[in-house]
C-alpha cells in the first residue's frame, strides 16, 4: 500500500472501536421505522463530532439527515446511505445497526483523502426503509441531484458485489357494502367480505399465469366486526413484485381489474389506494461494484459475482439506482462454521447482526469502501466509466 492507502487503513483502525460501539448501541435499542430518534442521535452526533455538517430532518423525516465535509477543491460528490431501522418483534433482524455503521465509519474514514483531492462526502440518514422507503421521498426532494456515486452494504450469509433487488408495488383495497341482521334480514346486506375472499380467490388464480419472478402476496386488515352482522366494510394491504418495475405496473394492472370484478360479482363498491412508496429494482452499477470488490479480494474476502441475479426481496435503494450510479453490496455476518446462518428477518439474524463476526465484516467493508473511493479520485477514468455505464444502462 502507499502512503495515502496506510494513512485510510489507521484512520479505519483509529475509529474502530467507536463504530462496534455505534452498532451495538443501535442494536441493542431497536427502534421501527419513524420511530429512530436514538439511532439517529448517535449518527450525527458521531459525525458533527468528527467535522461533518449536519442537517436533521430532511424530506419529510424527523429521524432522517444529511451530514457533509466538503473539500475547498472541486471535485466529485461521494454519497453512503445509512439505514437503522428495526423489525416489529424482531429487532435488527435485517442488520440495519450494521448499515448506518458502514455509511459512518466510510464517510469520516475518507474526509483527508476528499480534502486532498477534491469534492464532498455525504451520509445521508434514511429512515424507514423496512416501511414507507424514504429514499423514495429523498428522490422527490432532489437531495440525490448532484451526487456522481451512490455507495451503501447490506448485511447477508455472504459477500456478493450487488444486492439486486425487485421491484414492488403495494395496493390497499377497499370494499364498501351495507350492514344488516345475518340471520333476521341478510337480504338487506351487501357483504364486503364475500367480495375479499372471492378476490383473494381470484388472485390464487391467477398466480397460476404469472411469471415465476411474479410474487402477490397481502393480509386482511379488516373483516367486520362481528359474525352475526354482514360486513358493510372490509380492507386488505397486498404487495405485487417482479423482477422489473414495467412488469410490476403490468401485474398491478391486471390486479384493478381483479379487485373491480370483485366488487361487482358482490355488488360492492371499491376503492384502491396507495399506503407506501413504489420501489423499483435495481440497476446495480458493476463498474463501481468491481472497484469496491477488488479491494475485498485483496483483503483475501470472497466476493460473489452477481452477474445480474436477482433477489426476491424490494429496497429503496432500487430507486436511488435508477438516477444515480449506485450499488449495495452484500457483506456476510456469518459462515457454517461460526454456527450461524439463519434466514433474514428473523431472530436469529438479529443476533448475528451484532456477533463478533458481523462487526469485523463491517469494519472490512468500510475498509474496502475508503480504498475504492481513494481509487476513483485518485484515477478519474474509473469515474467516467461508473457513469458511462449507467447512461447506458439507463438508455437501454
Amino acid at each position: 500500500m502507499d502512503d495515502i492507502e496506510n494513512r485510510l487503513m489507521e484512520k479505519v483502525d483509529s475509529i474502530a472501536d467507536d463504530l462496534r460501539s455505534l452498532a451495538i448501541r443501535i442494536h441493542d435499542n431497536p427502534e421501527l421505522s419513524l420511530e429512530e430518534y436514538e439511532a439517529c442521535r448517535l449518527h450525527t452526533e458521531m459525525l458533527i463530532e468528527h467535522g461533518f455538517d449536519v442537517e436533521i430532518g430532511v424530506a419529510g423525516y424527523d429521524t432522517s439527515f444529511i451530514a457533509s465535509h466538503k473539500s475547498e477543491k472541486d471535485g466529485p460528490v461521494v454519497a453512503f446511505l445509512a439505514e437503522y431501522d428495526a423489525l416489529p418483534g424482531l429487532g435488527h433482524g435485517c442488520g440495519h445497526n450494521l448499515v448506518g455503521t458502514i455509511a459512518t465509519g466510510s464517510a469520516i474514514s475518507v474526509m483527508d483523502v476528499i480534502d486532498r483531492f477534491g469534492g464532498e462526502v455525504r451520509v445521508y440518514g434514511t429512515p424507514a426503509e423496512e416501511t414507507v422507503g424514504s429514499k423514495v421521498d429523498f428522490i422527490r426532494e432532489g437531495l440525490f441531484d448532484d451526487c456522481d456515486i451512490i455507495m451503501m452494504a447490506h448485511p447477508s450469509y455472504h459477500n456478493a458485489d450487488g444486492m439486486n433487488t425487485i421491484a414492488m408495488m403495494n395496493m390497499k383495497v377497499e370494499f364498501f357494502g351495507k350492514a344488516a341482521h345475518a340471520a333476521a334480514v341478510p337480504e338487506e346486506g351487501i357483504n364486503a367480505l364475500d367480495a375479499m375472499i372471492s378476490l383473494y380467490n381470484m388472485i390464487n388464480a391467477y398466480r397460476q399465469q404469472t411469471r415465476p419472478d411474479v410474487r402477490i402476496h397481502g393480509i386482511i386488515t379488516n373483516g367486520g366486526d362481528a359474525p352475526n352482522i354482514i360486513p358493510a366494510y372490509t380492507s386488505a394491504v397486498f404487495y405485487i413484485r417482479a423482477n422489473d418495475r414495467e412488469h410490476c405496473n403490468e401485474v398491478y394492472e391486471r390486479m384493478k381489474g381483479i379487485v373491480a370484478a370483485a366488487a361487482m360479482g358482490t355488488c360492492c363498491k371499491h376503492k384502491i389506494s396507495q399506503v407506501e412508496n413504489f420501489l423499483d429494482d435495481t440497476m446495480t452499477n458493476y463498474a463501481l461494484a468491481d472497484i469496491i470488490t477488488n479491494r475485498l479480494e485483496s483483503f483475501g474476502v470472497d466476493v460473489k459475482r452477481t452477474k445480474g441475479e436477482h433477489l426476491s426481496v424490494s429496497s429503496d435503494l432500487g430507486n436511488v439506482s435508477h438516477i444515480k450510479p449506485s450499488v449495495q453490496m452484500l457483506f456476510s455476518i456469518g459462515t457454517p462454521d461460526s454456527g450461524n446462518m439463519t434466514e433474514a428477518h428473523s431472530i436469529g439474524f438479529a443476533r448475528d447482526s451484532c456477533s463478533d463476526f458481523a462487526l469485523d465484516s463491517m469494519l472490512t467493508y468500510i475498509r474496502a469502501f475508503a480504498l475504492a473511493t481513494y481509487d476513483i479520485l485518485r484515477e478519474p477514468k474509473l469515474l467516467t466509466e461508473i457513469k458511462e455505464e449507467f447512461k447506458r444502462n439507463s438508455s437501454s
